[in-house]
This record gives structure tokens, C-alpha cells and sequence, in this order.
């Protein structure tokens, strides 16, 4: 392990972004854009929604002609929506149109068909509120936006929201960052595949699964998911292969100053990585280099370890990677409901779940780098900083709000 003091988790977190970028962009059906960043500055090239339209089911009618209730008149029009029928409205008489279709010229307003007796060819319009104004229930063309605005910018994500934006606007294809391919590394003869009963000594590669679900969560795509025994020959020639087919390789394991680790002895190899001690718990022992000139992030074995670190150091190198323009996770000020305990050297970070409508965050008092169990449920990580006395509840502490995706 390195010497000298330990790095704080800054420091670490700038060394792991580096010189990262993404690939090139790829031009991209916008259908198959979620989760993927915006290489563009996209803008819608017509307004929206593309027509004066009404904004529900009901009579287009002149004002003035039902001034005077119970107003009766005819329905010589019906327009459902997609009607390409180009009326004009004439006036003593009334269109029956529905929610969307295009408001005939000539008409100001739209009468709810709950305020009429629904007359298919002679309505009754039998009551309105006092004082209505022109343009009642009509949605003007450009209401929600005019021609040219910004519907994506570059590292903007598609999200569900932004997709059905953009194919409102026809636009059918954008420049996108590809998704980073990650491989998932997991070391040591203890690991079992599932499936296989457990031997004295063994245990189920659950880091496995877990990095994978956590890249898949942070936009990353799973090229290559792998467990390697403690033979530094074969782990070389395995790393060394995988490097070539992806963006970046996390491992979890090998990465403790002992005997048996077989990450450190495959880069004490290569000479391409350097391994430190961060100010943290849990994931004081952590890594970083490359092979073949792809990014390498290793992480310590110990499941919340790992988790933690992903959620500090990896989730953030993958979103740099795709291209995102925002990569850290959201932050909040809460106050805790539990007492708190901070380390004189390390930042603590515990899995948490945060509750923003109350402006509260609670965690469990049984903590290990060993005990996965204490993260499920959580959506955060409340980061304890160093000598603090006793953090009593109802103190505001700094939170790690974990992304959901």
C-alpha cells in the first residue's frame, strides 16, 4: 500500500476522471436514445403544437353568438383530431370538435361539452361561467414552444420527458454519445458462480452482479462480466484481453496490501497503476491505471466497500465517459434522526435512506464493510466528515443521494 498520507476522496475522485472522454458520437434513431447523452444542440424547426388546437371536447363557437343562455345552434362541422378539414366557422352556427383537432378560423372559443346537451347536428349550450374571455379552452399554435427552441443541448440525457419532446418536433435521428462498455472484474479463489454449491471457504460472487447492476444503473453497458482466480499469469493475459473490447474495466479484490492479491501483483507487472489509501470508510483501499491504454478502476472487495466506492469514484467516470454534462450525484443537506460517530481520519460514508419531504435521513446502527445487507432499501450515503464530536440527532449532515436509474 502506498506510503505517506492518505489521499482524500477529492483527490482520488479527480485522479479517476483524469483525461476521460467519451467515444465519438454516433448518429442515433431517437427512439433508441434513452439514458444515452446529446452530442448536439437539437431545435425544433416548427412551432409546438403545430396549429391552433382545442384543448377539449366540446363546440368551437363565437362568443357572440351565446351571449344569451340557453343558446341554441347548429352543427353543420364535426372536426375529430386529425381532421385535415379546413373549415371556416360561420357565425350563428357551432363545430363539434374534439381534444386536439384544429379550431376552425372565425371561432374564440370552445364550449366544454359538459355545458351543452351534446347535440350531434342542433346543440343547446346550456350554462358557462360569467365573463369568458376569448381563446377560452384553444391552445394556440406555439403555445408550448416557438420555432428554433433548444429542445437538447450537448451532454443533456434523453430521458423519457426529452424523447417525447424531440418526436413531437419530428425530430427523428440525433448525434449521441454510445453508452460506455464496461467490463466487471471480480478476483479471488473463494468465488463461486451461482448454481454450484458452496464449498468450505467459498462464497457466492455477489460483487459480481452488483458492479454490473450499478454500471447498467449509471448508463453504462456490460460488455464483459468475468471472475478471475488468483493466478497472476492467466489474470494478465485475461485483463490484457478484455481491455481490448471495452472503454473501462472495474475490478473488485486484489487490491490490499496481503498476500493473494492477485490485481496488485497483475499491475506491479505492467507498471501501469497505482494504488493508495483514500480517507475514507468503508473503501480505504483503492486503485486506478490502464492496460492497453483503457482506464482501469479498482475497487476493494468487501461488498458496501465496493458499493460505496462505485458510487464515489465509478459512477461518476462511466457518466464522463457517455458524454453526460452532469456526472456527480445530487447532493442534499438533511438532518439525521440517529446519533452519529465520525472517524479522526476518514470520511464515513453510510448507506442511508433519505426522506426529502421531511428534510430527514435515517441509517441503521450496525455498519461493516462486510454487511451488504445494510444497503438495501437505501437511497443514499451520509457522508460524516472527519473529528466531529458526536453528531447528535437532529444535526444537518451532508448527503450522497444515490441516482435511482
Amino acid at each position: 500500500m502506498a506510503q505517506g498520507p492518505m489521499r482524500s476522496v477529492h483527490e482520488h475522485l479527480e485522479a479517476v476522471l483524469g483525461d476521460l472522454s467519451p467515444r465519438a458520437p454516433e448518429l442515433t434513431a431517437v427512439d433508441e436514445t434513452i439514458g444515452l447523452a446529446v452530442a448536439e444542440r437539437v431545435v425544433n424547426d416548427f412551432p409546438l403544437p403545430p396549429f391552433t388546437s382545442s384543448a377539449m371536447d366540446g363546440y368551437a363557437v363565437r362568443l357572440s353568438d351565446v351571449e344569451v343562455l340557453p343558446a341554441t345552434l347548429p352543427v353543420p362541422v364535426d372536426l375529430p383530431a386529425g381532421s385535415a378539414l379546413a373549415v371556416r366557422l360561420v357565425p350563428g352556427t357551432a363545430h363539434r370538435i374534439m381534444t386536439g383537432a384544429t379550431v376552425p378560423e372565425g371561432a374564440d372559443a370552445v364550449i366544454p361539452v359538459e355545458w351543452t346537451d351534446a347535440g350531434a347536428h342542433r346543440v343547446v349550450i346550456e350554462h358557462m361561467p360569467a365573463a369568458i374571455a376569448p381563446g377560452l379552452n384553444i391552445r394556440p399554435q406555439g403555445d408550448d414552444l416557438p420555432t428554433g427552441e433548444q429542445l437538447a443541448d450537448v451532454g443533456d440525457v434523453v430521458d423519457a420527458p426529452r424523447l417525447a419532446l424531440m418526436i413531437s418536433a419530428g425530430i427523428s435521428r440525433v448525434a449521441a454519445y454510445p453508452a460506455p462498455r464496461v467490463a466487471v472484474v471480480s478476483t479471488g479463489d473463494e468465488l463461486y458462480p451461482l448454481g454450484k454449491p458452496l464449498p468450505p471457504g467459498g462464497i457466492y460472487d455477489s460483487n459480481g452482479y452488483l458492479i454490473a447492476a450499478l454500471v447498467a444503473q449509471s448508463g453504462g453497458r456490460v460488455a464483459r462480466r468475468v471472475r478471475l482466480a488468483d493466478d497472476q499469469q492467466v489474470a494478465t493475459e485475461l485483463l490484457q484481453s478484455i481491455a481490448s473490447e471495452v472503454d473501462l474495466i472495474v475490478t473488485t479484490g486484489g487490491v490490499s496490501a496481503g498476500a493473494y492479491e492477485v490485481i496488485r501483483d497483475v499491475f506491479a507487472k505492467l507498471g501501469t497503476a497505482e494504488f493508495t489509501s483514500v480517507a475514507m470508510q468503508p473503501g480505504k483501499p483503492q486503485g486506478l491505471g490502464t492496460i492497453g491504454g483503457t482506464p482501469v478502476i479498482t475497487l476493494p472487495g468487501n461488498p458496501l466497500s465496493a458499493m460505496v466506492s462505485f458510487h464515489l469514484f465509478v459512477g461518476p467516470a462511466i457518466r464522463t465517459l457517455g458524454g453526460q454534462r452532469e456526472v456527480m450525484p445530487a447532493r442534499a443537506r438533511l438532518s439525521t434522526t440517529v446519533e452519529l460517530d465520525s472517524r479522526p481520519d476518514r470520511v464515513r460514508y453510510l448507506p442511508a435512506v433519505a426522506d426529502l419531504l421531511r428534510r430527514t435521513v435515517s441509517t441503521t446502527a450496525r455498519h461493516g464493510s462486510h454487511r451488504s445487507s445494510v444497503a438495501v432499501g437505501t437511497n443514499s450515503l451520509i457522508e460524516v466528515p472527519t473529528a466531529q464530536a458526536q453528531l447528535v440527532a437532529g444535526t444537518e449532515v451532508e448527503v450522497v443521494l444515490i441516482p435511482a436509474r
